[in-house]
């Protein structure tokens, strides 16, 4: 299967889709890093509380440092609770640069840093922000910004530090900065395709090749779905069944590949008249299922006798307009999927019997 090439900035829609997707895949592996993190920032109380001059120095270390691990404390036992990646995506960034001040304020303090070794944390600090789950420019936006605020306090706190040290330390930290990015870039990249693939895959398991509407297994799904969710909710669900008339006549007369015509038609037609949260399914041959939740029986009515007009109005076949059956049922106290549905093909047949190109309502 050919997938189209896709840029990720041309369709923002599937890309947010993609990360709020990649959030459940890493939700347990980030709660993992947050805690490893926590622990990693309360050992270091060690060092500084060792190195450190005296209690004017200590005091303010110690209390930025447990603030910053008590905050990632509460983003691990909130992680459940953040359902969006771009959200997560700038809680991140903001722990991200939290961590970026409480190294550089740590750092501020020691009366004789030791540059290399200092020079290595930012280093380790880059590297666990692009292995981090987060948005690629934050990533790098931390990275960077971090980068310069360092090697600019070095420059002013550290007047003996050789130039050719401080200069090699910032190649080689530019260096790491562009090798994450272009693996963390190169990952997201293979991860997105993978993404596409399945969602392509997805959507042909569940879709009707000819009209672009949901097959029997994705109306069955979404079906007993929103069945529990009204009846939970206490809210009206309908289900209308649709037969095209004399469609045997037109593909016998016609062709069949204007009989396809006019059911691709009908159902882009119909699927124009929907909110996002209904949906139109092909049950086979001629025949489609419209389910409308939170409907009414009588508002059901009202959209299919306005489906109904526009299919009489704008679907023809050599001047001769194409016309629809429909069965129309709503929810009852102890309904099924099946239930409703032999009820509203009854109510169909009937229409059939009486002339077709009309509705009946349950």
């Amino acid at each position: 299967m050919k997938l189209p090439v896709l840029r990720r900035t041309e369709c923002p829609a599937l890309l947010s889709a993609f990360f709020d997707s990649s959030l459940s895949a890493s939700r347990r592996d980030l709660k993992i890093l947050i805690a490893l993190s926590g622990g990693i920032n309360l050992l270091l109380l060690i060092p500084d509380l060792t190195l450190l001059d005296g209690p004017a120095e200590k005091i303010p270390v110690t209390v930025l440092r447990l603030a910053f691990s008590a905050l990632l404390l509460l983003l691990f036992f909130r992680m459940g609770r953040i359902r969006s990646f771009q959200r997560l995506s700038l809680i991140v960034t903001g722990c991200e640069f939290f961590a970026l001040i409480v190294f550089l304020f740590v750092f501020s303090r020691y009366s004789r840093p030791d540059f290399l070794i200092q020079t290595l944390g930012l280093i380790t600090l880059i590297i666990f922000f692009f292995f981090v789950p987060n948005r690629l420019k934050n990533k790098l936006a931390a990275a960077v910004v971090g980068s310069l605020a360092y090697f600019g306090l070095a420059y002013a706190l550290l007047p003996r530090l050789d130039a050719m040290e401080l200069w090699t330390s910032a190649f080689y930290t530019l260096l790491i900065i562009l090798l994450c990015a272009v693996s963390s870039g190169n990952a997201e990249k293979y991860q997105f395709r993978e993404y596409l693939t399945k969602a392509e895959l997805e959507r042909i398991s569940s879709t009707d090749c000819l009209t672009n509407t949901a097959n029997r297994y994705k109306l069955t799904s979404e079906a007993n779905r929103w069945l529990e969710f009204c009846r939970r909710r206490e809210l009206p669900l309908s289900l209308v069944f649709i037969d095209v008339d004399d469609l045997k006549k037109i593909n016998d007369q016609y062709g069949h590949s204007k009989g396809d015509y006019i059911l691709a038609c009908l159902a882009q037609l119909i699927s124009d008249h929907l909110r996002s949260s209904d949906l139109l399914a092909r049950w086979g041959g001629d025949e489609f299922i419209l389910l409308l939740p939170e409907t009414s029986l009588d508002q059901a009515r009202n959209i299919t006798e306005r489906i109904r007009e526009q299919i009489r109005e704008q679907i023809r076949v050599r001047e001769k307009s194409v016309t629809c059956s429909f069965g129309i049922v709503e929810m009852g106290k102890n309904a099924d999927f099946d239930t409703m549905l032999q009820e509203a093909d009854r109510l169909l047949y009937r229409v059939k019997a009486e002339g077709k190109d009309n509705i009946r309502c349950c």
